[in-house]
């Protein structure tokens, strides 16, 4: 979800309030994702960067006023791609074809 979010680019990321908004709610799910993973396991695997996306979701979902688009841009376009791939090594799974600007509607 997040690479079709920044497979708009960052123009219509920053134009489209809905863009936007969909990219905070990714955020809360990966969160609450991770919130909900097995604590041993977080605590094993320390070097995939997951604390933070659990942090950011705290920010995104309960204070909504001090949202940075920018640091959710950078997060998305820089800090996300690799964590994304070393979970989906670490559990064996495809990495996904990549994502268009055509996947999200365009008004």
């Amino acid at each position: 979800m997040a690479a079709r979010l920044v497979a708009v680019g960052r123009d219509r990321f920053f134009a489209d309030e809905f863009v936007m908004l969909a990219a905070e709610a990714v955020a809360i799910r990966l969160g609450e994702s991770i919130n909900r993973m097995d604590k041993n396991f977080l605590g094993d695997h320390g070097h995939l960067g997951l604390r933070p996306i659990l942090s950011a979701r705290h920010v995104i979902a309960h204070g909504y006023d001090i949202i940075d688009h920018e640091v959710l841009w950078d997060a998305y376009t820089n800090d996300l791609p690799p964590i994304a791939s070393a979970v989906r090594r670490l559990l064996d799974v495809p990495e996904p074809e990549s994502a268009t600007a055509a996947t999200l509607p365009t008004s």
